[in-house]
């Protein structure tokens, strides 16, 4: 039962699409945090109220 794909996709099985994009978001999250670490937004031009 356990050892049995359940679902297949393009030769996949769902947990690898699972881990296919887990990653692929993971990477895309790593890129945004460098690019925010890199150039951070200024300062809001409006003064705290």
């Amino acid at each position: 039962m356990c050892d049995e794909v359940a679902w297949e996709f393009l030769t996949l099985s769902m947990a690898s699409w699972n881990a296919l994009w887990s990653a692929a978001l993971a990477g895309l999250w790593l890129v945004a945090f460098a690019q925010q670490m890199r150039n951070p937004r200024s300062k809001s031009p409006y003064p705290a109220t």
